[in-house]
């Protein structure tokens, strides 16, 4: 389904008609009510009433635009986009009202509609959409928020309960072309899993993650990269840096992560994903990996962090500095420059954390964020992991509690023995990043 946004002209009366006279046969109220304001029939009226030039009372200036199925040559829906809010559109109408014909529904067009709209949003300087729906229709909900639309609150208006939602394009202007090519049109939500600091938008199909355009970035595409062809990795399909952000366009893994409830109500199928995972790193050749990862590049980059006030002390753990702990960062990367353990270098995922890995039919499917893989040691991922599938089993992350779940199971999995000394080290050095 290819679908565009086009004004209305006279090589459009028929899909006008059509769409038109199935709208009012059906009886139901058509919307956005821009198109239903003057009879269809007489053309030149019709085409004029669609657009608000000059506010006036009520009215501000708006655009009216239809839906095209350019494969099937027919009107799916309209749009009317608001170039600014008064006082009754920032309670019950927002930036844009939006419609299906009644034979087009359930087809995700609604969605895909207002994705295009966006587009034209930010072509008028709209940065900040405002988009408003009964509460009732949860379709109408879905739609807005599979674009990034975030629920700011509800409103009683008239007797109905609207759902506000704001949804920031301002990023979409610095956009750089070619990535912009594989965006338009596809509808999205923002990815709130993880704490990767990125802004990550989860297509169908695909995914874009945009960060600064740093070490990590730029390791990030190398890997990716270097594992071209891989299963294990997304495939990048766009990536451009502009104005100090990274931009990168990449395929979606296959399966979900390894921190979904599904997985974390079952932790025997949950070990055998992250074991699965770790086998494959250290089952992959070093020898030609182009990051380096290792103890002497991770402390000179902690200690940037620590230099440069990056260390978010928000999101370590409270033991790490208090009185029993380090009295700060900087005492802290004292301390890890000081007590380096022996290293057993293997590729590295850097960051293996149950967000970070996926599943799919009970085994591990691939990695994501690769920011900070290269060559380290295999104990850094080790650490991590223990850490991230003890936190999560025990609900540290505002979820639910999973049983009673024994972390140490990791090791038997592993057919290791646990190195508690380096795992304390790297899950130390880990609160530098």
């Amino acid at each position: 389904m290819n679908l565009r946004l086009v004004k209305l002209d006279e090589g459009y009366t028929t899909q006008l008609a059509d769409m038109m006279d199935e709208w009012y046969a059906s009886g139901e109220k058509i919307v956005p009510a821009a198109i239903r304001k003057e009879d269809y029939h007489d053309f030149d009226r019709y085409k004029d009433s669609l657009e608000v030039k000059e506010g006036k009372g009520d009215l501000v200036p708006d655009s009216t635009f239809f839906c095209l199925d350019e494969e099937r040559g027919i009107f799916v829906g309209a749009v009317n986009i608001r170039h600014r809010l008064n006082e009754g559109l920032l309670l019950g109408g927002g930036h844009i009202g939006d419609g299906v014909r009644p034979s087009e529904r359930r087809k995700g067009i609604a969605t895909r509609m207002i994705a295009l709209a966006l587009l034209e949003c930010e072509k008028l300087g709209i940065l900040k959409v405002l988009m408003v729906c009964d509460k009732s229709y949860v379709g109408s909900a879905k739609s807005i928020q599979y674009n990034g639309g975030i629920l700011e609150n509800e409103v009683e208006v008239g007797g109905v309960m609207n759902q506000r939602f704001w949804i920031e394009i301002g990023w979409l202007r610095s956009m750089p072309a070619q990535v912009k090519d594989s965006f338009i049109g596809r509808p999205y939500r923002m990815d709130q899993v993880g704490m990767s600091g990125s802004h990550v938008l989860l297509f169908e199909d695909r995914v874009l993650k945009i960060q600064p355009a740093g070490e990590e970035a730029a390791n990030e595409y190398l890997i990716m990269k270097w594992l071209e062809g891989s299963s294990v990795v997304p495939r990048v399909l766009a990536h451009a840096k502009r104005d100090g952000l990274s931009y990168m366009m990449m395929s979606r893994m296959r399966g979900r992560f390894s921190c979904d409830e599904a997985y974390l109500e079952e932790p025997e199928v949950l070990l055998r994903i992250l074991t699965e995972g770790l086998r494959m790193l250290w089952s992959m050749d070093v020898t030609d990996c182009p990051c380096d990862n290792t103890l002497d590049e991770k402390l000179r980059r902690a200690r940037h962090n620590v230099d440069a006030g990056l260390v978010d002390m928000d999101n370590v753990d409270p033991e790490t500095f208090s009185k029993e702990g380090f009295r700060d960062p900087d005492d802290l990367w004292e301390w890890l420059d000081a007590n380096r353990p022996e290293e057993e270098i293997v590729v590295s995922h850097g960051d293996y954390c149950l967000p970070n890995i996926f599943g799919e039919d009970g085994h591990f499917s691939g990695f994501i964020d690769l920011g900070r893989m290269g060559m380290a040691d295999k104990w850094q991922d080790i650490a991590l992991c223990y850490r991230s599938f003890r936190d999560n089993c025990a609900g540290v992350y505002g979820k639910d509690v999973y049983g009673e779940v024994e972390p140490s199971l990791l090791f038997d999995r592993l057919g290791i023995e646990p190195d508690w000394e380096k795992i304390r080290y790297y899950i130390l050095l880990d609160e530098l990043f």
